[in-house]
Order: structure tokens, then sequence, then C-alpha cells
């Protein structure tokens, strides 16, 4: 028995899944953007330059939430 795909049905269900996903790639998209802009703002930090220096130091950090 040999299966036969269904013809012409490839472009509806092409052009479904892209309407379906195209939201969900610009939701995971928009958000990785934030998640980069918001550790570029932790990076440069008076916290992350304390958490650096007391690591090199060997000694509790004091955070100044900065």
């Amino acid at each position: 028995m040999r299966l036969i795909p269904p013809a012409g049905a490839g472009l509806a269900v092409r052009l479904t899944k892209q309407a379906l996903h195209r939201p969900l790639i610009r939701a995971v998209t928009e958000t990785l953007d934030r998640e980069n802009e918001y550790l570029n703002k932790t990076f440069s930090s008076a916290d992350f330059f304390e958490a650096l220096t007391a690591k090199r130091e060997k000694r509790a950090p004091v955070f100044k939430g900065e």
C-alpha cells in the first residue's frame, strides 16, 4: 500500500503554520531583546563591579542596589 500525499493542501498547511508561529517567534524575539537590554544594564552596574571585586578579594559582597 502506498501513501498518496494530499494534492494542494501543502500551501494551506504551510500558511497556517506561519500564521500560528509568527506571534510566538515575535514574542520570543522581544523577550530575548529585553533580556539583553537588562543584562547590559546589570553588567555596567555598581553591584556587578562590587561582586567581581569581592570575589577577587575573597570577601562577601556588599550590594547597594545600584
